[in-house]
């Protein structure tokens, strides 16, 4: 402001200190990336093709894929735990194999009130990712940081098989920064597990800008984005999970994800049958809208909290 430059049209790359980085996108390339589109009205995405390539050459098949959800309370559920723990009460795991197909292989999910599941959620994850060496991936850093939390409780447990959940975790993750005793050196990369899990977050910050995120890096952004801009993707999943190897263990295999209406291709996420009976999606999200980064997720530990609450003698 102080130099007069008030607009993006009057932005160069010096502005920002534009450096380019090798093998993948910098911080000011993507900055630069989005000044561009955004200027120039461009809604094309960016690959970096070559660089994203040499990473996928990295990864081993079967490809595994998880998602956690879990709780953090003041008030814990459980007898002898600590206020704002963490909580592990769901997983999903899907399989992406060399031929294309893709299973929901397994889930987890403990809706028993006043059973504390963090344990047997571990050993469950342990039995569902041990019958290969296949990569494995999370988006973001939530799963590490809640397997590093879940290590944490083993360790100072009387756990009969703490040993081989915790050298499970150790195996597919790494410490974060505020550790106090970690098994891996944090941002340098040196000693991770053996199948630390490979964050898609950081491929897409690496490899890809879409601008149809508007900037944001949200999975819940990320996926709507690239439905909208790939062909592929599009005419494959306008078809029925069934008729394109997709299998599920809650969706019905006639179950289609890309929708329209108007010829506007329909957020993914708002195609989902209700979490609850009788509310909507949009009546979830907006009764829940004061609690930060919610949706189908938030409706999970939402209705977990209650299970657990509700068992709670008075």
């Amino acid at each position: 402001m102080e130099q007069g430059l008030l607009f993006k049209s009057q932005l160069t790359p010096e502005d920002i200190k534009y450096k380019e980085t090798a093998g993948k996108l910098s911080r000011t390339e993507r900055q630069w990336l989005q000044i561009e589109k955004e200027r120039d009205n461009d809604f094309t995405e960016f690959v970096d093709i070559e660089g994203l390539k040499a990473e996928m050459n990295t990864w081993v098949y079967p490809l595994h894929f998880i998602d956690f959800e879990t709780s953090t309370v003041p008030l814990p559920f459980h007898t002898g735990r600590k206020p704002y723990e963490q909580i592990a009460f769901q997983y999903s795991h899907h399989i992406y194999y060399e031929d294309g197909r893709i299973e929901h292989a397994n889930q987890y999910i403990n809706s028993t009130p006043g059973a504390f599941p963090n344990f047997e959620f571990v050993e469950s994850l342990q039995q569902a990712l041990s019958k290969d060496e296949g990569t494995i991936f999370k988006f973001a850093t939530h799963e590490n940081t809640i397997l590093n939390a879940i290590r944490a409780q083993l360790k100072a447990s009387g756990a009969p098989n703490k040993e081989k959940l915790v050298s499970f975790i150790e195996s597919i993750s790494h410490s974060t920064k505020d550790n106090p005793n970690p098994w891996t050196v944090p941002l340098r990369k040196l000693n991770k597990g053996t199948r630390d899990m490979v964050d898609l977050c950081k491929e897409v910050v690496n490899y890809y800008y879409n601008p149809l995120t508007f900037g944001s890096n949200s999975i819940k952004k990320v996926l709507p984005a690239v439905l909208k801009s790939s062909q592929f993707v599009q005419k494959k999943y306008s078809k029925p999970i069934g008729a394109i190897a997709v299998s599920s263990k809650n969706l019905p295999d006639d179950h289609v994800w890309l929708k329209k209406l108007d010829n506007e291709i329909i957020d993914p996420y708002k195609s989902l049958p209700p979490v609850y009976d009788n509310i909507s999606q949009d009546e979830i999200e907006t009764r829940l809208s004061n609690i930060d980064n919610i949706d189908d997720g938030g409706a999970a530990l939402t209705a977990y909290g209650k299970i657990q609450y509700y068992s709670i003698p008075i």
